[in-house]
């Protein structure tokens, strides 16, 4: 929907600097906003301080991906368009050859980058304050801060007599897990190169740290839910992967100039029949084609934002877009779309309100003697 409203948006323009202008001013704002809401300010549900350590600030999350894909798309429909008469599709596609190359070297880039990559082992630390449950030692390797205990041994040892350890110390105590890789091409979740770019460029301690894959069968023994690691999980369960990671962001890009081009349809046709089959032929295309490659190894994979997963995620996008245009524009049922139409005008606020727990945590921010006693745990939500 982003792409489809920036067609709509600078489908006319005075001033190609001013647009750029407000672009990247638009672009900054959502950057804010998604550090304040998803870098870790707000401590979420049953916590009631605030605050982020900037050594750890998550830098990406959704509304972040948002602004580049935004971003990107904006800077293709203000710059890299033609000034040609759309007639047909086929003129179409003239006018707007210069994004679609663009499309061609972004896919290009991730695909190249994903499977070409070698990615080595790595390693991370687990506090242990930080994890969920007793940390787990992968592999016999444990890495306690020897420079604490150090300080607190022999910087505060007289002749004969050793000081106890202090919890002071107990608390720079880490787990070491060694991740063993060495590969390239893999799309599991320990080796990809969308993780090692992330780690690379990013820095581990400030990517998402309750990945999808901590919730699987392998890394939970209360899968779906989070849980205790089974016996034999692997090395890699306690490592944070951001989902809206660098690499990733490129696919996410790449579904915003789809988006762009369903857009373009609505501002140069103007029939229903044209619209609909404008929009129908491509993402019917997508669809198929990303199933086919989903069959042939590379798998339909959110978390990593494959080609496949941008495919078929773009291509059912619009083929719902349009059984609703059909619904509403071609035999005028607007009124049961009235809910639809709101929550399209206001998709930023209810985004927040729903995936950021902000609504939740101003409510339990009013609580009766206890900060427990709130209206949450009344309806049953958090503890």
């Amino acid at each position: 929907m982003v792409g489809v409203s920036l067609g709509l948006t600078y489908k006319k323009l005075s001033c190609k600097a001013v647009a750029t202008r407000k672009a990247i001013l638009r672009t900054l704002k959502l950057l804010i906003i998604g550090l304040f809401l998803q870098g870790g300010f707000l401590h979420g549900l049953n916590d009631l301080s605030y605050g982020v350590d900037m050594t750890q600030i998550r830098w990406m999350g959704i509304l972040q991906r948002i602004a580049v894909g935004y971003l990107v798309g904006a800077m293709c429909e203000i710059w890299l368009k033609g000034d040609n008469h759309v007639t047909s599709g086929l003129s179409m596609l003239r006018k707007y050859r210069f994004q679609w190359g663009a499309v061609v070297i972004l896919v290009s880039l991730y695909l190249s980058l994903l499977y070409g990559l070698y990615v080595p082992d790595w390693e991370y630390q687990i506090p242990v304050a930080a994890s969920s449950s007793s940390p787990k030692i992968f592999q016999g390797e444990l890495l306690i801060s020897l420079k604490a205990i150090y300080l607190q041994y022999f910087t505060n040892a007289t002749v004969g007599n050793l000081y106890p350890i202090d919890s002071s110390v107990i608390d720079m105590v880490h787990f070491l897990s060694k991740v063993k890789c060495g590969v390239r091409g893999t799309t599991g979740p320990a080796c990809n190169a969308v993780g090692m770019i992330d780690r690379t460029i990013l820095g581990i301690h400030h990517l998402y740290r309750r990945p999808v894959y901590a919730r699987t069968k392998t890394c939970s023994i209360n899968s779906p839910d989070n849980g205790p690691l089974p016996p034999d999980a692997p090395s890699w369960c306690q490592a944070p992967f951001d989902p809206e990671g660098l690499l990733s962001s490129v696919m996410a890009v790449v579904t915003c100039l789809v988006g762009l081009h369903y857009g373009h349809i609505i501002v140069h046709f103007k029939e229903h029949k044209d619209r609909i089959l404008h929009w129908m032929v491509p993402s019917t295309c997508f669809v198929v084609l990303g199933l086919v490659l989903d069959l042939s190894g590379m798998h339909v994979n959110k978390a990593l934002y494959t080609f496949s997963y941008m495919c078929v995620t773009a291509g059912a996008a619009g083929i719902v877009f349009t059984g609703i245009y059909i619904l509403v524009d071609v035999f005028g049922f607007r009124r049961p779309t009235l809910v639809l139409e709101w929550m399209g005008k206001h998709a930023l606020m209810i985004f927040i309100l729903a995936t950021t727990n902000v609504l939740p945590v101003i409510l339990q921010g009013f609580y009766w003697k206890q900060p427990g006693n709130n209206i949450l745990r009344l309806i049953g939500i958090g503890r």
